[in-house]
């Protein structure tokens, strides 16, 4: 094989390897699109499963938290205690102690805190509380799994195809560099 052959066959292989990184870093993008895609869908649907229709609670109250019950949370390897409000309020002359419907590991009120909170008018046993339900919970959740998301699925994803483009450029500019070597200055056989 001469000269000519050999460096004809070495820029063959690097436009190939610059080729397969193109291809590598087109392939990671739509992956990453892709995955980011699924994950907002599969989010959205959560969202609308999980969000709480507060149309029903047309009266704001303010309640007085007059406990905060204990519960033993027990998982497959490990229990907690958990604690969930328990609201007491007046309406029509008539109170109210209600359990709210969310549990958190901390205490989210005191006892004694005031609370405004609404609850419905033809059925004055049940309340919302604006501040801590499945709403609030589920948004809090949702920005901390995002943030997650973020950083284990789309950073990695953006350096190695930063990482992909500067081989490719580094790549490219080598075999530039390399035929401009090709050509002898000092040939007999220029004029």
């Amino acid at each position: 094989m001469n000269n000519n052959e050999q460096q004809t066959e070495d820029k063959s292989r690097k436009n190939r390897a610059l080729r397969i990184g193109i291809i590598f870093a087109v392939i990671l993008t739509l992956l990453g699109f892709i995955t980011g895609l699924a994950f907002t869908v599969v989010k959205k649907a959560i969202s609308g499963a999980v969000t709480q229709d507060t149309s029903a609670y047309n009266v704001s109250v303010t309640a007085v938290i007059s406990e905060n019950r204990e519960h033993l949370s027990n998982s497959d390897d490990s229990s907690s205690m958990v604690y969930t409000p328990v609201y007491e309020y007046e309406y029509n002359g008539k109170t109210y102690n209600v359990e709210g419907s969310i549990s958190s590991n901390s205490k989210k009120y005191e006892v004694g805190e005031k609370v405004d909170i609404r609850i419905s008018e033809g059925e004055p046993g049940k309340m919302y509380d604006p501040a801590f339900n499945r709403n609030t919970v589920f948004k809090q959740i949702d920005r901390e799994f995002s943030g997650f998301w973020l950083l284990v699925i789309f950073i990695p994803c953006i350096i190695m195809i930063l990482t992909v483009v500067v081989v490719c450029v580094v790549m490219r500019s080598k075999s530039a560099g390399n035929s401009s070597d090709d050509k002898d200055t000092n040939d007999d056989f220029m004029g």
